[in-house]
C-alpha cells in the first residue's frame, strides 16, 4: 500500500540532465542538421551534423552553419538556421525540450557563433496532452446525457401530436438527464472559477456528522448495488466553512468510490475528530490506484491509467476541484491505496475555534484497531464515558493523529495488516510522540500479557473483554486527567 499526502511541488529544468541522452529534432532538414555549441552537442552525445532524426538515423544534409564559424568570419548562411525547434529525449527518461538560438556578434559586429538555450517543456506538453484528452472525454460525457434526453423529448413530442397522455415517469427521466447535464457543466465552470480565483466560499458553522448523514442518505436512496455505511463521531464535529462546497467534496468522493467498486461492495464513510481537526474519510474495496500515479491524482484533467483502460466515465476534474475546496478551507487531503484492493480518501479540516477551546480539559484516547466494528463499539463507549477519542483503522493513520494531537492514553491492537501494532509503537517512540503516554495493548491471542511486557505496555486486554475490564484499565491509567 502507498500513502500520499498532497503538497505543492516546484522544479527547474537542468541542461546537465541531458547528458548521455538521444534526441530527435523537429523542423526542416536544415534545422535538424544544425548543431548546437560544441559543449552542448557533447552533452547530447551527438557530434555536429549527426543529430539523430525522429527515425533514429542521423541527418546527412550538411549546411554552411554546421561548421561553427571562427572568430572574425562573417557568414550569411547562419541566417538559414531555424531559431526555434523541439527535441525529444528518450533516455534516461522521456522528455521534451525546446531549443532557441540567436547569433552572437563581437563588439565590432563580427560573427562569433550562436547562443543556444534549451528549456524543458515536458510538463507543458503533458498538460497539452491532458487538455486534449479532456476535451475529447468532455465531449463524450456531455453527449451521454443528451442522447437519452433527446429520446425522452421525442417520445413526449410524439405523444403530444397523437393526443396521448404523458406519464410522469417519462418527465422525471428527462429531468434527471437535465440535472446530470447541469452537473457536468457546473463542474466545468468550477474549474474555470478556481483557475481565475473567482470561486467564493461562505463561512458558517457546519456539523460534519449531519452533513455526512444527509449525503449518505441521498446515496442510499439512489444506489441499490452498493452498501453505503456511515460511521458518525460520538461527539459534535463542527468546522467553519461553506456547507454546499464541503458537501460537493463528499459527494465527489462517494461517487468515485461507487464508480470504481464492484457491485455489492461496501463503501464506508467515517466522520471523526482528530486532535484540532475534523477528519472525514471514504473507504472503498475498488480497483485501487497505481502507486506511481498517486502523486498526480489532484491535477486537473488527470485520470489514472486503470480507469481509462477500463473505460470508466469521468472528466478528470472532480478530485482537482475537491482538493482546491479543502485547501481553501485550510485543510488537506490524504490518500491510501493499494492496487486491486481499494482506496481510502481522507480530508482534514480545522475544527471551529469554539469547539477547539472547549476541549482542552478532556483526556484524549488514541484507539487503534483494523476491525471497524471493534473500533466503533469501543470508541462509542469511551465517548459515553466522557473521553475525547481519536480512532485509527491502521498504523499510518494513528501516526498522523498522534502528530496532530498528543494522546493521554493509547489503546493499540497488535495484530494489524501492513503496519502492525509493534511497528506502530516503535515508530511512535522513535518520533517522541508517545513519551510518558500510558500504553494498553489488546489482542485475541491468549499470550497477550507476555506481548504487553515485550513492548513495555502498561496494561493488556484480551479480546473479547468486558466493559468493566476496559473501564478499570482506563481509569487506573488516567487518574490525573479525568473524563469530562
Amino acid at each position: 500500500m502507498s500513502i500520499l499526502h498532497t503538497r505543492s511541488r516546484a522544479g527547474r529544468p537542468s541542461v546537465s540532465a541531458m547528458r548521455g541522452s538521444s534526441a530527435s529534432w523537429r523542423g526542416s532538414a536544415t534545422s535538424r542538421a544544425m548543431s548546437g555549441p560544441r559543449p552542448i552537442a557533447g552533452s547530447l552525445s551527438c557530434a555536429p551534423c549527426s543529430i539523430p532524426t525522429r527515425t533514429g538515423s542521423p541527418s546527412s544534409t550538411p549546411t554552411a552553419c554546421c561548421a561553427w564559424p571562427r572568430t572574425g568570419s562573417r557568414r550569411s548562411s547562419h541566417s538559414r538556421c531555424a531559431p526555434h525547434d523541439e527535441i525529444e529525449l528518450e533516455r534516461p527518461r522521456h522528455r521534451w525540450l525546446t531549443r532557441s538560438s540567436v547569433p552572437v556578434r563581437g563588439a565590432s559586429g563580427e560573427y562569433l557563433g550562436r547562443l543556444v538555450v534549451y528549456v524543458d517543456v515536458t510538463e507543458q506538453r503533458e498538460l497539452d496532452r491532458q487538455r486534449s484528452d479532456f476535451l475529447t472525454v468532455a465531449a463524450h460525457e456531455l453527449r451521454t446525457p443528451l442522447t437519452p434526453l433527446s429520446m425522452y423529448l421525442h417520445s413526449i413530442e410524439r405523444r403530444l401530436k397523437r393526443g396521448q397522455s404523458i406519464g410522469g415517469e417519462l418527465v422525471s427521466k428527462a429531468r434527471r438527464q437535465v440535472e446530470r447535464l447541469g452537473k457536468l457543466v457546473e463542474d466545468l465552470l468550477d474549474v474555470s472559477r478556481l483557475e481565475s480565483r473567482r470561486m467564493q466560499l461562505s463561512s458558517a458553522d457546519v456539523e460534519m456528522n449531519e452533513l455526512a448523514d444527509d449525503v449518505v442518505a441521498d446515496f442510499r436512496a439512489q444506489t441499490r448495488n452498493h452498501d453505503v455505511f456511515l460511521r458518525r463521531a460520538g461527539v459534535p464535529v463542527v468546522v467553519e466553512g461553506d456547507r454546499e462546497r464541503l458537501e460537493q467534496v463528499l459527494v465527489n468522493l462517494i461517487s468515485n468510490a461507487i464508480k470504481y467498486t464492484p457491485q455489492g461492495g461496501r463503501i464506508t464513510v467515517s466522520v471523526e475528530r482528530a486532535g484540532a481537526d475534523a477528519r472525514v474519510s471514504v473507504q472503498d474495496p475498488g480497483i485501487g490506484i497505481p502507486t506511481e500515479e498517486q502523486p498526480r491524482l489532484f491535477q486537473r484533467y488527470f485520470r489514472a491509467v486503470n480507469a481509462t483502460t477500463r473505460h470508466y466515465s469521468g472528466l478528470g476534474i472532480g478530485l482537482f476541484v475537491a482538493h482546491e475546496i479543502v485547501h481553501r478551507h485550510g485543510g488537506c487531503f490524504e490518500v491510501r491505496s493499494e492496487l486491486a484492493k481499494g482506496s481510502t480518501f481522507t480530508f482534514y479540516l480545522p475544527l471551529s475555534r469554539s469547539l477547539r477551546s472547549g476541549d482542552d480539559s478532556r483526556a484524549r484516547v488514541l484507539l487503534v484497531d483494523d476491525d471497524p466494528e471493534i473500533l466503533e463499539a469501543t470508541g462509542q463507549v469511551l465517548r459515553e464515558w466522557g473521553y475525547a477519542v481519536d480512532e485509527a483503522c491502521d498504523g499510518q493513520t494513528a501516526l498522523t493523529l498522534a502528530r496532530k494531537a498528543t494522546p493521554d492514553l493509547m489503546i493499540v491492537d497488535l495484530m494489524m495488516p501492513l503496519m502492525d501494532g509493534w511497528t506502530l509503537i516503535r515508530r511512535l517512540r522513535e518520533e517522541n510522540l508517545a513519551t510518558d503516554v500510558p500504553l494498553v495493548v489488546f489482542s485475541a491471542d491468549r499470550d497477550v500479557p507476555d506481548k504487553a511486557r515485550n513492548v513495555d505496555a502498561d496494561a493488556a486486554l484480551c479480546k473479547p473483554f468486558e466493559l468493566e475490564e476496559l473501564q478499570e484499565v482506563v481509569e487506573r491509567l488516567l487518574p490525573s486527567k479525568p473524563a469530562a
